[in-house]
């Protein structure tokens, strides 16, 4: 008997790393993507918009964020990134503006999106897609803002990332 259990369990081991078992992976999802942060930037503007300048708090912010999208699995020529531009004001303004671009390592457009308002304090932009740049998918990220009230300094702001 002792003989015959040897024999059996020598089967399975032997059967088991011939033939492995199928892992079924039913609560991965392939097309969900990792956001990974490379870079973020804020600034701030204090405008003449308070009469009481030391109470002033930033009356112009804007934000930038840069993420890589996806593993590095698949990405030799093209990788994926998202460029996150937000332009908020202390309260509502005449017209404000944010700007995203993602550009390849040729210098050409890959992504651009914009997005303004009018009597509002909040514009934001997402640019997301492709950069093509051969081995490392070089390229760069471009966010801007721009901030108009009557009556007082109209503000913009660049900020570039490498990528």
């Amino acid at each position: 008997m002792k003989k015959s259990n040897t024999l059996l369990l020598s089967s399975i081991f032997l059967a088991s790393t011939i033939f492995p078992a199928t892992v079924s992976a039913t609560n991965i999802d392939k097309n969900e993507t990792e956001w990974i942060t490379i870079a973020e930037d804020s600034a701030t503007d204090s405008v003449s918009h308070s009469t009481n300048k030391t109470l002033a708090k930033a009356d112009y912010v804007t934000n930038w964020k840069l993420r890589k999208t996806g593993g590095l699995i698949g990405e030799i020529f093209q990788c994926n990134y998202s460029m996150l531009t937000t332009a908020k004001s202390k309260g509502k303004i005449d017209y404000i503006e944010a700007k995203s671009r993602l550009y390849g390592g040729d210098g050409g457009l890959s992504k651009s999106k914009t997005d303004s308002a009018k009597k509002s304090n909040y514009a934001g932009a997402n640019a997301a897609g492709g950069v093509d740049g051969g081995w490392g998918c070089k390229g760069k990220a471009i966010g801007n803002s721009l901030y108009k009230d009557s009556g007082y300094k109209t503000v913009s702001r660049q900020k570039t990332f490498n990528i």
